[in-house]
């Protein structure tokens, strides 16, 4: 092989390496958080919510008072758009499915 024909595909190279700098060339779309509208906390409640948790069982778990729970309940289905806990534990369930560990 000629020393000559190698620095010919050199631009060829170099051309290629310069489409991932092109402005109208995007890079992939990283899809957005569903969750982020929630805050910490109402990501938690969300979380024991899926795991078919009463408003009394989550606030055990979390130890804060039964209303304060049922208030997270209600800021979560109107962030989300939700109706109901069933929609909420659904959506959890679709949107977080990665992040569940197996508990016995």
């Amino acid at each position: 092989m000629g020393g000559g024909g190698d620095v010919d595909r050199l631009p060829a190279v170099a051309g290629f390496a310069g489409d991932l700098d092109r402005p109208d060339v995007a890079p992939p779309a990283i899809p957005p958080d569903p969750l982020q509208p929630l805050s910490p906390r109402e990501r938690e409640v969300l979380r024991l919510i899926a795991r078919g948790h009463s408003s009394r069982q989550i606030a055990r778990d979390l130890a804060i008072g039964e209303q304060t729970v049922k208030t997270h309940v209600r800021s979560i289905l109107s962030k989300l758009g939700l109706q109901d806990r069933v929609q909420a534990a659904i959506f959890a369930l679709r949107h977080q499915a990665g992040s569940y560990e197996h508990r016995p």
